[in-house]
């Protein structure tokens, strides 16, 4: 029940004198007209309003002036930057009639929505953030400049149901709900995120969450390996109390000698396939962590067959998964039992979580906000391309939503091509829309990258794959070279079958950390999971001053590189620009340098790039998963006795 609120007192005459000059009355243009910084005829002219234009105006004074609102002042007169915190007044002649001019603008019908920023407005403060009206910073978008790029949730903020279920066959529906696991090598978590993240698995349905620690023997781990061993016994932290363990596996130089001796990658070093003598060349000579973390996940896929699991998903310990549509899917793994039996694995688009704090104690508590992925974007409204036979091309064709739909492979064994070659025309218009938009965001965020004397190399400019060379709507455009959006990985991470082929066939193998092949390097039938109640991993990347910086010293230090720092050499590193402008900050940079570096390019808000970003749908807040957390948490400690609880 909520307190009752206390009775308002009545409002002072004076007070309601202020209130209703702050009320924003809207206004058309009939003639042009100029707007000056006082309320005369012959003050400095600071701009002109166009006739059919709809404004707000405020303080309609008796001798035909008014003052423009601030919301009109700061929205379409971006040559205007505020003035000690303020924006300056801007005043627009109404009536004429004194001078001997007609009347400029009259009381329009229409409601405060047919302004032409109020939708900016409301989806930014629907997705969960506002605009602050930063000095130099971003302004929103006219409503004939903006465009819905999410088909995953609504420009009001609600996240969107998956569609039916369009395969029935009996042999999915009535088959046991499978066994989940779960595994991430870690290094440098805190116990209390390590606890967060156990039971935020445990709560999908994971009934084993295994943690490989990178460095066991450095005493700053002996309390997070205490952590999740307090979860080595069962436990019911799971969906309907399904019991849930954890187990802390400690990987010393004996472990890495003997988990190298038995990994396929050494085995079949030799062999044709690439992917073995690059991962043992990037274990032994350059210390590589994802090659480690690779051998890790081999380890437990083996350990996944052997007791009896269907799944295991490799993420890492600041990953986790999350199902938009509890309706449906209240857990992991109602999920994957829908998945059909052709697919092997399932890629989980990734959203990245946005620290809005300096500092950060559990991310998996604390943070909410987060970006859409990239491989999520459908432009809404978008008309289908016509070819020049008057067909609707095949990509653009209309089809029933299905999350599990075939043409959503992200990967086909014998590496077959898909249905289309194209991406949709929708997918192709969102992506060149947050092209435009990271631009934006570069070019307010470049003069600080340059006063920090960071230097990367120019993006290359991706070959399009397009077959129609006539067609302008390539979505392959020149990136920026500011870190502008994302500040990690955007490409997924995936689950996969712990048992695929005839029995005894030995489990797939981890193909670096975003995918796995089948034992021998076959390609897998691997879904992308995309649309409209699509599951995702929740990723908070670089959540946290603090434990951002000690992340980036210890990946800067103890490579076999020139500079000692972690390798520049892997496929697709040099589009992740804010990871490499931190390694370069990392090795010669300052403490304020890092500290400015992560609260312009990873909370990202200096510019008022949140709400530029949110009014397209490219950003949102997600209570669900910290409010589950917190229950779980407190169902928890309500099992625990004081003495078995946690220190």
């Amino acid at each position: 029940s909520h307190l009752p609120l206390p009775a308002m007192a009545p409002m002072s005459m004076l007070d309601q004198l202020k209130s209703k000059a702050l009320e924003k009355f809207l206004f058309e243009v009939v003639h042009d007209v100029a707007l000056r910084d006082e309320p005369k005829i012959d003050a400095d002219q600071l701009g002109v309003l166009e006739y059919g234009k709809l404004v707000l105006v405020r303080d309609v004074r008796p001798d035909g002036w008014a003052r423009l609102h601030e919301d009109e002042v700061w929205s379409s007169l971006s040559s205007l930057q505020l003035q000690n915190g303020s924006l300056p007044a801007v005043f627009v002649l109404i009536d004429g009639k004194e001078y001997g001019l007609p009347r400029y603008l009259k009381r329009s019908s229409s409601g405060l929505a047919e302004w032409e920023f109020s939708e900016s407005l409301q989806c930014a403060e629907a997705n969960g953030v506002r605009w602050q009206r930063l000095p130099g910073g971003l302004r929103p978008k006219s409503l004939l400049d903006l465009a819905w790029l999410s088909p995953w949730h609504s420009p009001d903020g609600i996240i969107l149901e998956a569609p039916p279920l369009q395969h029935d066959d009996h042999r999915y529906l009535e088959r046991p709900l499978p066994r989940l696991c779960v595994a991430s090598m870690v290094r440098g978590a805190t116990p209390k995120s390590l606890e967060s993240l156990i039971l935020a698995h445990h709560m999908n349905g994971f009934e084993c969450v295994v943690i490989y620690f990178d460095s066991p023997d450095d005493p700053d781990e002996q309390q997070s390996i205490a952590a999740v061993e307090q979860f080595l016994q069962p436990l019911p932290t799971g969906p309907n109390g399904l019991l849930c363990k954890a187990k802390a596996v400690r990987c010393t130089e004996q472990w890495w000698t003997d988990a190298r001796v038995n990994s396929r990658y050494y085995v079949r070093e030799h062999e044709p396939l690439e992917l073995y003598r690059d991962t043992v060349r990037l274990d032994c000579d350059i210390n590589d962590v994802q090659a480690r973390q690779m051998i890790c996940a081999e380890h437990a896929l083996f350990e996944a067959q052997r007791d009896h699991f269907d799944w295991l998903l490799h993420v890492d310990a600041d990953e986790v998964l999350f199902f938009p549509d509890q309706e449906r899917h209240s857990d992991a793994r109602r999920f994957f039992k829908e998945v059909p039996l052709h697919f092997s694995a399932v890629r989980f688009a990734n959203l990245e979580a946005v620290p809005e704090t300096l500092e950060v104690d559990d991310p998996f508590e604390e943070v909410s906000l987060f970006k859409m992925n990239p491989m999520l974007l459908e432009e809404l409204g978008v008309e289908p391309r016509i070819l020049a036979c008057g067909d609707v091309a095949e990509e653009d064709e209309e089809h029933e939503q299905d999350l599990f739909d075939r043409r959503h492979a992200d990967a086909v064994p014998g590496n077959q091509p898909h249905g289309y070659v194209r991406l949709p025309r929708k997918e192709r218009h969102a992506l060149r829309r947050l092209l435009a938009v990271m631009h934006d965001i570069a070019q307010v965020r470049s003069p600080v990258l340059e006063s920090l004397k960071v230097t990367l190399v120019p993006m290359e400019r991706k070959a399009s794959d397009d077959s129609d060379s006539s067609d302008d709507e390539s979505c392959f455009g020149p990136r920026p070279n500011c870190p502008a959006y994302f500040n990690s990985y955007s490409n997924g991470k995936c689950a996969v079958r712990t048992q695929i082929g005839p029995r005894g066939e030995l489990p797939p193998l981890p193909a670096g950390v975003h995918g796995f092949v089948r034992d021998g390097g076959m390609t897998l039938h691997t879904l992308l999971c995309k649309g409209p109640g699509a599951p995702v991993v929740l990723h908070y990347a670089n959540c946290g001053f603090s434990a951002w910086r000690n992340k980036y010293a210890i990946l800067c230090q103890g490579h076999g590189t020139a500079d000692g720092a972690f390798s520049t050499e892997r496929e697709g590193i040099s589009e992740v620009r804010s990871h490499l402008a931190a390694r370069q900050l990392t090795l010669g940079g300052g403490a304020d340098d890092l500290r400015r570096f992560y609260e312009t390019f990873v909370q990202g808000d200096t510019f008022d790039e949140m709400a530029y970003l949110a009014q397209f749908g490219l950003v949102l807040r997600l209570d669900g998963p910290r409010k589950r957390l917190e229950a779980v948490k407190h169902e928890l400690h309500q099992l625990w006795s004081p003495a078995e609880g946690p220190g």
